[in-house]
């Protein structure tokens, strides 16, 4: 069975922006603006302010005000959004495919003359406060920020996305403007356009908006790469949650190491969704102590981190990290069997396959790898990668990794 790829096109405007489009048959466009900058790329006294940047984005541009920003998507009947993360500013828009030239005309007035008006930034404050506040009330969303913090303390992937209650008060417009001018270079960004289009009226009409673009190449400034440090192996955080919540992980590959692919499979293998997956099987199925036990692979530039997660009871939490530590352990001492291998990989590529029908996330792989400057695979490439996958380099991976001197593990737990 052949897997079809969806092609992808790219070219520099005249305005030196780059155009990513992929044809799609669905009735349905996908647009927007993709930057390579975070919150990695703030400095310490600019932690949340990317994040802010985002939000600051839909609150009005030289000729629009807020309401008219969102309402001119939101009057076809479309959605616009954007998100934050340590190495992206992401601003997106779905849409009927009749409005591509309203869409990329105002996607073009956000990028060349947002405002960032001051009256706006003072309403738009509280509400990233309260985005703050909702987090801390949640162990789930935020054990995975102080883990990061564990991880990279000390360097530019050591803090949260969101900054702290403290700093985004004190923020006024210039810090955000000095933000831009640092970190949005023409050449971290480009557009992408995905739907039932022809590349050659995607390209004229991206041509005759995206002009006079306010910022210039910054190539010349290299991210600092993430320095080695030994991890503490055990932290505790005090909180009082009706359950202990536990991360366990270790850093990992990065987007430019081939071994990552491997990971991907060996944390499938550890805590993938199926009921089959190694400790979804002993905890949850066998013994009842969890509800759900996850592991996921998160890769940077330049690093990464594997992370397994669980809730449990505080009574049995020390029984949930024997069984961990116990898994982690035979992964690292024997080979995973021949039929285990292959049944992940089966599962695996299958909830690949049919993911990879979003051409939105496809789309979006693309470009980040092209302006991150990463080897990019194609589907089909991908799935020869996986099912080239050994017992042996599951093995490699798990001592080159995963060895008990190089884990880490974060609780919250009430005493």
């Amino acid at each position: 069975m052949r897997f079809e790829e969806t092609p992808i096109t790219e070219c520099v405007l005249p305005s030196g922006l780059r155009l990513f489009f992929a044809p799609s048959k669905l009735q349905i466009g996908f647009a927007g603006i993709y930057v390579c900058a975070g919150a990695r790329d703030e400095t310490p006294t600019e932690y949340g302010v990317a994040h802010l940047v985002e939000h600051m984005y839909f609150k009005g541009t030289e000729k629009r005000s807020g309401l008219q920003v969102t309402s001119r998507i939101e009057d076809i009947g479309g959605d616009i959004n954007a998100y934050t993360t340590k190495e992206e500013t992401v601003i997106h828009a779905n849409f009927m495919p009749t409005y591509l030239e309203r869409v990329l005309e105002l996607l073009a007035d956000i990028l060349c003359h947002a405002s960032f008006p001051e009256k706006e930034l003072e309403r738009e404050r509280e509400v990233v406060l309260e985005e703050i506040a909702s987090y801390k009330d949640d162990p789930t969303e935020q054990i995975f920020d102080d883990y990061e913090d564990l991880l990279y303390r000390g360097t530019e992937l050591g803090h949260t996305i969101l900054g702290t209650s403290a700093a985004v008060k004190k923020y006024k417009r210039e810090q955000l403007l000095t933000y831009l001018r640092r970190s949005y270079g023409l050449d971290r960004m480009g557009i992408f356009v995905t739907g039932p289009f022809d590349f050659k009226t995607v390209e004229r009409w991206a041509a005759k908006f995206f002009v006079d673009i306010p910022y210039t190449p910054v190539s010349q400034q290299q991210r600092s790469f993430v320095a080695p440090h030994d991890l503490p192996q055990y932290t505790k955080i005090t909180r009082r949650t009706a359950q202990a919540h536990c991360v366990v992980g270790a850093l990992a590959p990065s987007n430019a190491d081939p071994k990552r692919y491997v990971m991907r499979l060996l944390s499938e293998i550890l805590g993938g969704s199926a009921t089959s997956a190694r400790l979804n099987k002993r905890m949850r199925e066998k013994l009842g102590l969890v509800y759900s036990v996850e592991s996921q692979l998160v890769s940077f530039v330049d690093t990464g981190y594997l992370s397994i997660y669980f809730a449990t009871s505080h009574e049995q939490l020390a029984q949930c990290l024997e069984i961990v530590y116990d898994e982690l352990r035979q992964l690292r001492e024997k080979p995973v069997p021949a039929s285990q291998l292959k049944v992940t990989k089966d599962r695996y590529i299958g909830q690949f396959w049919l993911a990879n029908e979003n051409i939105e996330s496809t789309m979006l792989s693309y470009v980040r790898a092209a302006l991150d400057h990463f080897p990019y695979h194609s589907a089909a490439q991908l799935i020869e990668i996986w099912q080239g996958v050994t017992q042996e380099d599951i093995l490699a991976c798990a001592n080159e990794y995963l060895g008990e001197a190089q884990l880490a593990t974060l609780v919250y737990t009430r005493s």
